[in-house]
């Protein structure tokens, strides 16, 4: 008898990549920061990440490498409406392109109640003041203060402008408004 030996075909180099996690929630304004993880098999090449979807932008640290980790700070494009986004990030080195999946929820901003008081130099509250809010939304309807100076505006997103409506005629003397959001 004769013995045949054979040697096992060579394993292609190649990598992994691990994305944790695997899903974000923003809100406009707020950002995300997700771990990348590379698993190597003979493959020591460099490997460039890279983000596909809409809604969000993506900013890797480092952009690409030849070790094994990378970190990915999503933020969100201008103007993305609420709901749930497919994204998905590449890892490409060597010929070779892996991809794992991203779910992104962008959630509404949180609505504020702002309230606040309009006074004169004295400290008096002034009532019959139209004040008017803005916010990223456009505006809210006026708010008459009442007989304390105080005005009241509710589902508020910040940032957001206050201003009396019209502006008071030169000759008044207003304190700046104050106001808070709770």
């Amino acid at each position: 008898l004769v013995a045949c030996q054979t040697k096992p075909e060579p394993v292609p180099p190649d990598f992994t990549l691990r994305l944790e996690p695997a899903s974000a929630t923003l809100t406009e304004g707020s950002s995300a920061t997700l771990g990348l993880t590379l698993s190597r098999s003979g493959f020591a090449g460099e490997v460039a990440f890279s983000l596909a979807g809409a809604a969000a932008l993506g900013s890797f640290d480092p952009a690409s490498t030849a070790g094994t980790t990378s970190t990915l700070t999503l933020t969100l494009e201008p103007g993305t409406a609420p709901g749930s986004y497919p994204l998905s990030v590449r890892a490409e080195g060597g010929g070779l392109s892996r991809t794992a999946s991203l779910a992104l929820t962008v959630s509404e901003p949180p609505r504020l109640d702002v309230t606040g008081k309009v006074m004169d130099l004295a400290g008096q509250g002034l009532s019959g003041v139209n004040v008017q809010l803005e916010d990223a939304g456009g505006p809210h309807p006026l708010a008459v203060t009442d007989a304390a100076g105080a005005f009241s505006v509710s589902g508020v997103q910040a940032p957001y402008t206050v201003s009396a409506v019209p502006p008071p005629p030169a000759s008044t003397s207003l304190l700046p408004m104050s106001w808070s959001g709770v």
